[in-house]
């Protein structure tokens, strides 16, 4: 009784589309093999010396820079739906490039476009939850998305582990299956979220910018 009452008290006022939104969060998460793992792949069935290996992941890194930034702008500007699935196909597309390529430049440019599109995704997820969510609702939406991703990312870990033992390829191949069915279950079922007239109503990162608060944020997220 008490765990149905308290389950009940969590998922209340919270629709449909925003649980499609988690599940497809948790299967992404889940299905997140490559990131953990590339410095291994990249030193193993790859034989590269650990300075080209550091090399590589700050290719990575370096595309992963810009990726919640552009995220963002698209999400306002395009769309969040939209973003999120260019993303996620964006995202498959770079791994498979990263594990059939064999010559050092274009390992080196699949990081920089994975790294690019793997995370643009996230600021169009968060503005989704926002968007379906009313205010009220929004701490338990946005804890039970944390959640999901920490469950997802715990997960993750440990089955990569288990798959790296036996083949990289398959942590590239079943990360890109898990972006492609994350993509399908937002189109098929999230709606568009991005009102049209939302750019005039003082969005973009000026405003941002001039949020001290905000910045002081991300100053300690960044420091931490």
């Amino acid at each position: 009784m008490f765990l149905r009452a308290w389950w009940a008290g969590t998922t209340a006022g919270i629709s449909r589309p925003f649980w499609v939104l988690l599940a497809g969060t948790f299967v992404n998460r889940v299905g997140a093999f490559v990131q953990p793992f590339l410095a291994l792949y990249l030193a193993g069935p790859r034989e590269l010396t650990p300075s080209t290996v550091g090399t590589v992941v700050a290719c990575f890194g370096l595309g992963s820079f810009a990726s919640q930034p552009i995220g963002g702008y698209l999400a306002d500007r395009v769309g969040r739906r939209a973003t999120l699935v260019a993303s996620m196909i964006g995202t498959a597309a770079a791994f498979m490039l990263f594990a059939s390529a064999r010559a050092l430049p274009v390992i080196a440019v699949a990081a920089v476009l994975a790294g690019l599109v793997i995370d643009a995704y996230r600021p169009a997820v968060a503005a989704m939850v926002a968007d379906l969510v009313r205010p009220e609702h929004r701490p338990r939406a946005f804890a039970l998305l944390y959640w999901a991703i920490n469950l997802g990312v715990a997960i993750a870990g440990v089955a990569g582990g288990f798959l790296a033992t036996r083949s990289y390829w398959l942590l590239f191949v079943l990360d890109a299956v898990t972006c492609l069915v994350f993509a399908v279950l937002i189109v098929r079922f999230v709606p568009e979220t991005h009102t049209r007239g939302a750019r005039s109503n003082g969005h973009g990162y000026g405003v941002v910018l001039r949020d001290r608060l905000l910045l002081g944020l991300v100053a300690s997220i960044f420091l931490g």
